[in-house]
Order: C-alpha cells, then sequence, then structure tokens
C-alpha cells in the first residue's frame, strides 16, 4: 500500500512476459490512478502476452488509463517531458535489451521525471 495516492505512473518492462503485465496490472489496482505510461522495447512481448497469457493481466491491457509505447525505455526517458509520480522498473538481465534500464546514465534520467 502506498503512503501517498500516486495519480500517474511510468512502467518499464523490457522483453519479458510476465513483466509486461505484472506490474500494470498491479498499478491500476489503485483507483488513484489516472494514467499509466507502459513503455516496452517489443511488440512481440505484448502481443504475445495479450493472446496466451491473458489470465495474467487480468484486462490491463483493456483498461483506458493504460498508454502502451513501444520504445527503449532509455530512449523514452530522454524524449519525454512528462513527469510521473511513481516510475517502476521491471527489467531482465542486464544483457541485451534490457541492459540500457540498469546503466547509471538511465537512473540519473529518472530524477527529473
Amino acid at each position: 500500500m502506498w503512503k501517498y495516492r500516486p495519480s500517474n505512473a511510468q512502467i518499464h518492462t523490457h522483453s519479458s512476459y510476465v513483466c509486461a503485465q505484472h506490474p500494470a496490472r498491479e498499478v491500476l489496482r489503485h483507483t488513484s490512478v489516472n494514467h499509466v505510461t507502459m513503455v516496452e522495447i517489443d511488440a512481440g512481448v505484448i502481443e504475445f502476452s495479450k493472446e496466451y497469457l491473458p489470465t495474467l493481466s487480468q484486462g490491463a491491457f483493456d483498461d483506458t488509463r493504460l498508454e502502451l509505447v513501444i520504445k527503449d525505455g532509455a530512449v523514452f526517458m530522454r524524449e519525454t517531458e512528462q513527469t510521473y509520480d511513481v516510475i517502476i522498473v521491471e527489467s531482465t538481465d542486464p544483457i541485451g535489451p534490457g541492459r540500457s534500464c540498469l546503466q547509471i546514465h538511465f537512473t540519473a534520467m529518472h530524477s527529473g521525471h
């Protein structure tokens, strides 16, 4: 349970079928949340999750508060001017596509958002 009531959240998932669903589902359970920006680098992960693992998301992908962005999280953070109350990074191992989310410059970019 959060001590305060965030209304705007961002989630970075980086190519994990479970990570692509679980954080969005859990954040959207909070009634104070008005908007969630979910950033995933691989559209195939989202499509696979929707088709073959729909019970994990429990409708999160159909929630109108969820904005899905297919883009590298580090690129997204450099380009966005949006600020967030909460930023969740559910990254894979620090190799391949998930590597950028565990580098110092990526976490430093979050401090301004």
